[in-house]
């Protein structure tokens, strides 16, 4: 388990105070939900000795592990001097990176590389529009056919992002292969805090965001004489999904009741996870994100790629999972760089064993 159990208003292991003072509910990404297996009453100390009954990964057919990576890398003005380190790595696990993409959004040059193992790497630039979703997508479809074993979508801010708290929250990139190898999906950031990858869906899916961005930006673009292009995307979150999806996918991420978030816009996953979703749909994703820069939809799409890369939690464990969650979700979104965050996101466990 990565992500230590918490108790309201005790230190975590880094001596400071948990957000939100929650128990955890599930440490793994694509469904490994951890409760307690004995009845002890409401959170509390207790919960630090939880074994998990759910084991998510045993009811899911083993992946072949992956003999060849490759990454598609959002470049601008960090560093990459982390990349030779993970090329490294990757070849003693087995999956040596094959192919390096970057894809320039920015006005700026492309870095010299010179890595271990000569990995091809391709130079993409593509308008500025969609944020870092707009690149995947187009990278997905584009690649659709020759993607390889094991493909991970890493922004150049993702081990160095200007946040400390959340800087704290990154994983390796060999824990993320890890995870891609037994479980088809990794995330580059655990939960913050102690709380859950796992999301109320009829919450989540609610999601929206009035504006995102500074108010520097607003000034400059309104001194340069231009008009930013609208923010909003005139509907929910589900309505989006709606759009680029289809209605008989939402109502299915909908019957499953929770749903798994990876924050941050980096991740990782199987070649065959992403062909489980047609060519077809990635291609109108992409088109989606091409309204603007700095567009509610990319957080939308933020919030989508572990569940759509994922199989639902099995219909016959929700139940117990929905007892031992009770209430304890996020309604309105936790205020993080003066917008909500987490919306819909399981915050607490009660200590029980959910199996009765």
């Amino acid at each position: 388990n990565d992500v230590e159990a918490q108790v309201p208003g005790q230190p975590r292991s880094d001596g400071k105070t948990s957000m939100l003072g929650a128990a955890l509910v599930a440490a793994l990404l694509a469904g490994r939900p951890y409760v307690c297996s004995k009845r002890c009453g409401n959170c509390s100390d207790a919960c630090r000795s939880c074994a998990p009954f759910y084991r998510f990964a045993s009811s899911l057919a083993v992946p072949p592990p992956p003999r060849s990576s490759e990454l598609a890398i959002a470049q601008c003005k960090n560093p990459l001097a982390w990349l030779p380190a993970l090329c490294t790595d990757f070849a003693a696990r087995g999956a040596p990176v094959r192919r390096i993409t970057l894809y320039l959004k920015c006005p700026v040059e492309p870095p010299r590389l010179s890595l271990p193992g000569s990995p091809e790497i391709r130079v993409v630039r593509l308008p500025n529009v969609g944020r870092e979703g707009h690149s995947w997508a187009h990278h997905i479809r584009t690649n659709f056919d020759s993607l390889a074993d094991a493909v991970l979508f890493l922004k150049d801010s993702t081990f160095d992002y200007r946040f400390k708290r959340l800087r704290m929250l990154k994983v390796p990139p060999f824990r993320v292969l890890e995870r891609v190898t037994e479980l088809g999906f990794g995330c580059f950031r655990r939960p913050e805090g102690a709380l859950s990858v796992w999301h109320d869906a009829s919450t989540l899916f609610q999601y929206q965001l009035s504006r995102y961005g500074t108010y520097k930006g607003t000034y400059m673009a309104k001194l340069n004489g231009s008009l930013a292009p609208r923010f909003e995307a005139g509907s929910a979150m589900a309505g989006f999904l709606r759009t680029a999806l289809g209605g008989a996918q939402v109502d299915a991420f909908l019957r499953h009741h929770f749903f798994p978030v990876c924050y941050g816009g980096s991740f990782g996953a199987t070649r065959e996870r992403f062909r489980a979703m047609p060519r077809a749909s990635w291609g109108n994703l992409e088109r989606l994100l091409s309204r603007a820069d700095n567009l509610e939809e990319g957080h939308f799409v933020e919030r989508l790629w572990a569940g759509l890369l994922t199989p639902p939690m099995p219909a016959e464990w929700v139940e117990g999972f929905a007892r031992g969650v009770g209430g304890n979700v996020l309604r309105g979104g936790a205020k993080l760089a003066a917008t909500p965050y987490y919306k819909g996101i399981v915050t607490s466990c009660c200590c029980r064993d959910t199996r009765r």
